[in-house]
């Protein structure tokens, strides 16, 4: 079983009413079929330092997807704006530091940080060039892993990541026991 941090939950959630403004927000939040998930984004109850079922934030996706059908991309563009206010403050400061081969090392832990369950491993192919392959992924949804891509954008991006592809290229579908996704910038 997959599970998902508070803190990303929140982070969700927050970026949505930020992006979308509290009625939108209201709404998609009534969408959610999970009456207790549904009850705690109401009432903005979500712990930070809580697991969540992985299902909540496949939920919320696809009730921001319902809601706002006419952004296509708004999985990516929810995942790559959560993942930046994220990347704000300390987390911010130290990517400075990083470049994208020495996140790409460390991106299996990063994933434990806020996912329990889901194994990933990353593979540098060459210079601007990247695999990162998740198992024990089958109780992901596609709109999921599509935010996930724009979660993985923004991080590269902070640490340099020039001109940056990200594309699924195996898996990322809500039953597929791996998911790959491959990477390219300008190195």
């Amino acid at each position: 079983m997959i599970s998902i941090k508070g803190q990303a939950v929140r982070q969700y959630l927050s970026t949505l009413k930020a992006m979308y403004g509290e009625e939108k927000y209201a709404e998609l939040v009534d969408k959610l079929e999970n009456d207790e998930f549904r009850e705690l984004a109401q009432s903005e109850n979500i712990l930070a330092s809580a697991w969540y079922p992985i299902s909540y934030a496949n939920q919320l996706i696809a009730a921001t997807v319902a809601t706002i059908p006419d952004i296509p991309d708004i999985p990516e563009q929810l995942g790559k704006e959560a993942m930046a206010r994220d990347l704000r403050g300390i987390y911010g400061y130290i990517a400075g530091f990083l470049n994208p081969d020495v996140c790409l090392r460390y991106t299996p832990r990063l994933i434990q940080t806020f996912n329990k369950g889901l194994k990933l491993e990353a593979e540098k192919l060459g210079p601007g060039h990247a695999r990162v392959h998740f198992t024990n992924s089958s109780e992901i949804s596609d709109l999921l892993f599509r935010t996930m891509t724009g979660g993985t954008a923004a991080i590269f991006e902070r640490v340099g990541a020039r001109n940056l592809t990200i594309k699924i290229v195996e898996g990322g579908k809500l039953g597929d026991p791996a998911t790959t996704f491959e990477l390219r910038w300008d190195a």
